[in-house]
């Protein structure tokens, strides 16, 4: 956006066109503003947002999250106490020796600080976290909406493989077009204003990220 924007301040524009509500209706003197917001939200959704490796960082945070909650190493209070760098510090703590995440994580004990690293199982899952996927030991398995059976049928079968059943998560799809914007031009005229972009395949699939298996 700063260093090479797709367009003027679309949102100076957008304001610059707007009348007014008649009811839960955009009274807008143009309705190609709002088009164009509509259209460069979906591309941020694409490539930002809900980009495939954006989702595969969330959704491997939170798996740890979980991992971190069952071994105790954190607790409500670090989430409701803490903010994002911080929680994020305190699990790279727990996952490497580094004495500068312990100290940004809040991980002190009586002026000490505590290196201990309870969850160095899952360094390669805090990797995920960062965005690197490690496809050495990784695999990463898409399955179409009407197969999404596949994923259970696979865990099940390796329910006895501790790295599978600790590790392993799922990326769902999400539809990120759907979003509608009600309008009425100056002239009366209503249209219901929908993106004009399509969903990229690969924003159709569920995803299985698992330790490789034999």
């Amino acid at each position: 956006m700063m260093q090479s924007p797709k367009y003027d301040d679309s949102g100076a524009c957008v304001i610059n066109d707007f009348r007014g509500f008649d009811g839960d209706i955009l009274v807008v003197a143009s309705k190609d503003r709002i088009q164009d917001m509509l259209d460069y939200r979906t591309e941020l959704s694409r490539d930002i947002y809900y980009h495939p490796i954006s989702k595969m960082i969330d959704k491997s945070m939170w798996q740890l999250l979980k991992v971190a909650f069952q071994y105790g190493c954190i607790d409500i209070k670090d989430i409701q106490l803490g903010d994002d760098l911080e929680l994020r510090h305190k699990l790279q703590s727990m996952v490497q020796y580094d004495l500068g995440a312990a100290m940004f994580g809040n991980r002190f004990q009586f002026r000490m600080v505590d290196v201990s690293v309870p969850l160095t199982y899952y360094k390669d899952l805090f990797s995920m976290t960062m965005g690197f996927f490690e496809s050495e030991t990784w695999q990463r398995i898409e399955y179409d909406a009407d197969d999404v059976n596949g994923i259970y049928e696979f865990l099940f079968k390796h329910r006895d493989n501790e790295a599978v059943r600790r590790k392993a998560f799922i990326v769902e799809p999400f539809d990120y077009t759907k979003k509608e914007v009600m309008v009425k031009t100056e002239d009366g005229k209503r249209q219901t204003l929908r993106t004009r972009l399509q969903l990229e395949e690969q924003d159709t699939k569920y995803v299985l990220f698992t330790p490789k298996v034999r």
